[in-house]
């Protein structure tokens, strides 16, 4: 039987949005593209710890899933956050 949790193309392009979203909102000069794996949001984007526990709880809130606490403090790169989130994806 196939999996049938969303691929990796679409959490990442679900991710990048909520990211880019606030960059829209702190009236960042970064665009979609500059949001890829490597780049820092805190030290590269100017993200603050804050905003990653909110961008966290959007994800969590609107695709169901819960990403455990102890791992939040990792989540400060499109690829880390990508393998997160994949692990704790719901199953459509």
């Amino acid at each position: 039987m196939a999996d049938q949790r969303a691929d990796q193309q679409q959490i990442r392009q679900i991710i990048q949005g909520v990211i880019f979203d606030v960059l829209k909102r702190k009236k960042s000069k970064f665009t979609l593209a500059d949001i890829k794996e490597g780049v820092s949001l805190t030290k590269d984007l100017g993200i603050d710890s804050l905003d990653i526990l909110q961008m966290t709880a959007v994800w969590e809130k609107k695709h169901k899933f819960k990403v455990p606490d102890e791992e939040i403090k990792n989540l400060d790169e499109l690829g880390s956050i990508v393998k997160t989130a994949v692990k704790y994806w719901p199953v459509q």
